[in-house]
């Protein structure tokens, strides 16, 4: 099991001599060796990082990142909203999968923020209103809404001119 190498190591060295932590420190160790525990022993004190970026406080777990919510004060979160957050984030994105077509991995059908749509050779495809259940899409279907996607001539931009003073 590793041990703490930030910057509070100094701040706790002391306990690492005390009694008590000697006897944990044996019981999570023979724990290691009995059966598979996660985290992994090497990375005990990085299961969760709490920090801020760009957009706002998040916690970062097992390579995703999961927004903390405005109204949760990131200073005082538990693990227990932490672990919650995690739990409805993985939940999320596993709601995000419509449908897989094993004759073509590539070709996804996906819900979005604005409503389904196909994933394909990273390109994404409205899927039309008129199709009320995408769930129900067959390959040919998809390539075909893919190939009237092609065809429509791309939006072109406006050009704008600044007045002069």
């Amino acid at each position: 099991m590793s041990m703490i190498t930030n910057d509070w190591l100094d701040e706790i060295q002391g306990e690492f001599k005390k009694p008590y932590y000697r006897e944990l420190y044996q019981f999570v160790r023979d724990e290691y060796s009995k059966a598979v525990i996660y985290p992994p022993a090497d990375d005990i004190f990085n299961a969760m990082h709490f920090t801020v970026g760009r957009f706002g406080p998040f916690i970062r777990h097992d390579g995703k990142f999961v927004s903390i919510p405005k109204g949760l004060n990131p200073l005082s979160i538990t693990a227990e909203e932490a672990i919650e957050l995690i739990e409805a984030k993985k939940q999320k994105d596993e709601q995000r999968f419509i449908k897989k077509f094993d004759e073509d991995p590539e070709m996804e059908i996906l819900n979005g923020r604005f409503g389904p749509y196909i994933s394909y050779k990273k390109k994404n495809y409205r899927i039309p209103k008129t199709i009320e259940k995408p769930e129900n899409l067959t390959l040919e279907e998809c390539q075909k809404i893919i190939a009237e996607a092609g065809e429509k001539p791309a939006a072109t931009k406006k050009r704008t001119t600044r007045k002069k003073a």
